[in-house]
């Protein structure tokens, strides 16, 4: 069986706040979907009549008939395929899952009646309304996540008697194979009750098989070597773009440190506005000479240092001098 385009769906923000509404008591569950938003969930419809007929051989046929009389365990085994867009090479497009639920030939010391409704719908013997039931089979909520792997969810289902488990995660299904012109097919249900507590959810149909898929967002193409890494590979990325950009800011920092953290400015400055008095006075020479003895005071350090004191340290050098007789 498969689902696709119009049988794949998106959630609308009303379904979604419907949805939201029937688990408001239920904590887990809203944390679950608060990870989410209405477009990041994916409706999926699977007709339930196989597209294919079913072909055995009559010896084949005749060995799972023995098989289904016998006391051997017996395997119902349902896979899963889900092909999404990806835009990371390492994340394969296709996603597939399987879950396998053993239908053993005696429950609490009792013949299974379920091998018996096996063995009746392949010798065609079967009622038209029996149907082999199969428990926690179906995954109705799937978390389908970047990394290219899937998970049923388990906290939109309906708790057990001992809270939530594994197996509850999982719906239960029934099975029956039909015939039709001399050629056989299986139809697969959801198997419902009539106080199903999962029936109001929005575009649910018991008489279908659905599956809610919630997707995890794409990280765009441009970005796949920051999320091709992970959450290792995010921090690092971010690390190093943090210490590039402050290394940007302090670099050759050291060499402006003399020129930009002068304490004492005062009388570069004045020789500045010298410069530009003696220029507007049309004394090109005097300019000349002031200019030289900034251009000195700029290459020697040691000369800046005297010019740049503080006004505290060069008060108490001048108190200091001996007075001039």
């Amino acid at each position: 069986m498969s689902a696709q385009s119009h049988n794949i769906d998106v959630f609308t923000e009303q379904d979604y706040t419907q949805l939201s509404n029937m688990y408001a008591r239920d904590r887990t569950a809203q944390t679950f979907l608060s990870n989410y938003m209405y477009n990041d969930v994916a409706v999926v419809t699977i007709n339930p009549n196989s597209t294919a007929v079913w072909n055995i051989s009559p010896p084949e046929l005749d060995r799972l008939e023995r098989e289904a009389l016998s006391n051997a365990s017996l395997s119902v085994k349902f896979t899963y395929v889900i092909t999404h867009p990806s835009n990371n090479p390492q994340n394969p497009p296709t996603i597939e899952n399987n879950r396998e639920v053993p239908l053993e030939a005696f429950i609490n010391g009792k013949r299974n009646p379920e091998r018996d409704t096996l063995l009746n719908l392949l010798a065609g013997t079967a009622r038209p309304d029996v149907w082999l039931n199969v428990k926690h089979l179906f995954p109705k909520f799937v978390k389908v996540f970047n990394k290219g792997t899937t998970k049923a969810a388990f906290q939109l289902m309906p708790p057990g008697p001992d809270g939530y488990d594994e197996a509850k995660s999982y719906r239960d299904v029934k099975l029956r194979l039909e015939r039709d012109r001399n050629s056989s097919y299986w139809r697969v249900h959801e198997s419902c009750d009539e106080r199903d507590p999962l029936a109001p959810i929005p575009m649910n149909n018991c008489d279908m098989l659905v599956m809610y898929t919630f997707n995890d967002k794409l990280f765009p193409e441009t970005l796949n070597f920051i999320s091709g890494g992970g959450i290792i590979g995010l921090y690092t990325t971010f690390v190093f773009l943090a210490s590039r950009v402050l290394r940007g800011f302090f670099s050759g920092i050291y060499t402006k440190i003399m020129f930009d953290d002068l304490p004492n400015v005062d009388r570069v400055l004045q020789l500045c506005l010298d410069i530009y008095l003696v220029r507007e006075a049309l004394e090109l020479t005097l300019e000349e000479d002031l200019f030289a003895k900034l251009v000195f005071l700029y290459r020697s350090p040691e000369t800046m240092i005297k010019w740049s004191r503080p006004k505290e340290e060069d008060s108490q050098e001048q108190r200091a001098l001996p007075a001039p007789q």
